[in-house]
């Protein structure tokens, strides 16, 4: 990061919430990652880590997505998204989970959805975000 702004200094809070975006591959809220971040540096508080994403996002290192009714932002660093992104959205708890497109039969699916894009409306798809709502394997327990 060559970031040389005055606005953008590397304070300790700012560290700390780089490291848990860092370490985790899943969306994380403001909450959950305050709630790690709390287990590394004790000492920070909620409006630190709300501002450091904030910031972050405005100068591109991280990318938050809005999903639900709770319509509550999730985080992550920038580049860890696909140009193809299906979430699988828990109505219950909106943890989310996001599913692969390596798969061959979504595969198959995005490129025939593509395909209908394009003969239809001569739209040429470009990238694919889709929200599916439902109810994760924990809560249906």
């Amino acid at each position: 990061m060559n970031i040389t702004n005055k606005e953008f200094r590397m304070t300790k809070p700012r560290e700390v919430v780089l490291a848990v975006l860092r370490s985790r591959k899943e969306h994380l809220t403001a909450d959950q990652i305050f709630e790690i971040a709390k287990e590394l540096y004790p000492g920070i508080g909620f409006a630190s880590v709300y501002r450091s994403l904030r910031l972050f996002e405005k100068y591109g290192l991280v990318e938050s997505v809005s999903f639900g009714s709770r319509r509550k932002k999730h985080y992550q660093l920038k580049g860890r998204r696909n140009k193809v992104k299906i979430h699988l959205v828990c109505t219950n708890c909106a943890k989310i989970k996001d599913f692969s497109e390596r798969n061959k039969e979504v595969r198959r699916f995005l490129n025939e959805i593509s395909d209908l894009l394009y003969k239809k409306y001569k739209f040429k798809l470009s990238s694919f975000d889709m929200q599916i709502f439902g109810e994760c394997e924990e809560c249906k327990k």
